[in-house]
């Protein structure tokens, strides 16, 4: 194995540039340096080693088997696609808390109420609250308090 040719390469190098395809060699324009891992390999590690080697693909290698090519693309769709999972888990899990749970912005700004939280003030539902500062004066006994509590939390 001596290089990897790419649709990106023949696109940057050939099309991009205006040369003549039926003129440029494959040698010219492949990405040379392979380096292969094993199917075994871990993401992270896949990662790690592209970075270090400053490479952006790696030949996976079963016995003496080509078995496919990763590259950063795939690493950061299998990063993007774990933490989009997880996410919509946790999204989940507060949703379905029977305690109340609100979020905040480093302005005070309500970004997240869970349906108990809306449930204990009463409201239609958690739409009522977001976009909002913290817990409009409205819901406040002593509205004064409300100030108190936005500037410890330096969000007033």
């Amino acid at each position: 194995m001596v290089g990897i040719l790419t649709q990106r390469d023949i696109f940057k190098k050939v099309i991009a540039a205006r040369q003549d395809p039926c003129q440029v060699k494959v040698e010219e324009i492949m990405s040379a340096n392979v380096i292969s891992v094993p199917r075994s390999y871990s993401v992270f590690s896949a990662s790690k080693s592209m970075a270090e080697l400053k490479i952006r693909r790696l030949v996976v290698m079963e016995e003496s088997h080509v078995f496919g090519i990763v590259t950063q693309t795939d690493i950061f769709n299998a990063v993007k696609n774990k933490l989009e999972a997880e996410e919509k888990k946790h999204l989940r899990l507060l949703s379905e808390s029977k305690s109340c749970i609100f979020a905040t912005d480093l302005q005070g700004i309500v970004t997240y109420v869970n349906p108990a939280f809306a449930q204990l003030f009463e409201v239609s539902g958690p739409k009522a609250f977001i976009n909002q500062p913290i817990l409009p004066e409205r819901f406040w006994m002593e509205p004064e308090q409300r100030e108190g509590i936005a500037a410890q939390c330096g969000c007033d």
